[in-house]
């Protein structure tokens, strides 16, 4: 049973929509795609089972986030 449920932001979904798009039909590498929704799902999947690896955004030095219970995490380069 997961413990923590992970959500992407918006901002997050059209990033990772747009990164595959741009693997699959400008550099016309679907495989590199699909290895990269892969390493996004896995890394997902280690966040509700309670093995954080990122880093608050509280503390941000924009201020932005300040009482926002929010974290962000590295997948591949």
């Amino acid at each position: 049973m997961a413990k923590y449920a992970p959500k992407y932001l918006p901002t997050a979904q059209r990033d990772i929509n747009e990164a595959v798009r741009y693997l699959s039909e400008t550099l016309l590498n679907p495989d590199a795609a699909d290895r990269l929704l892969d390493a996004i799902d896995e890394k997902v999947r280690s966040l509700s089972a309670g093995f954080w690896q990122g880093q608050s955004l509280e503390n941000h030095s924009s201020g932005l986030f300040t009482g926002i219970d929010m974290h962000w995490c590295k997948v591949k380069n």
